[in-house]
């Protein structure tokens, strides 16, 4: 039970965390990709599904209509 839990916390919270300052994704946006990549393509959506998000996170900075796109997958909501 205690190794379950160890494990939880570090995929629900620690990596998210680390992984989201690093690549300016919000934990939320990282887990919910995750989510999403992994039940449309499986395991191998999961894998991928962090770097699939940073290079739309990355697309998205690049216009200035979908700035605020990019803005919320950093965490930085307008005021």
């Amino acid at each position: 039970g205690v190794l379950a839990v160890i494990q939880f916390v570090i995929g629900n919270v620690i990596e998210p965390r680390i992984m989201g300052e690093g690549l300016e994704l919000h934990p939320i946006v990282i887990l919910f990709a995750l989510a999403f990549w992994g039940l449309l393509w499986g395991p191998i959506g999961a894998i991928l599904a962090v770097p699939i998000t940073a290079v739309i996170r990355i697309a998205t900075s690049r216009f200035a209509a979908l700035q605020i796109v990019t803005d919320a997958m950093a965490g930085r909501l307008p005021e």
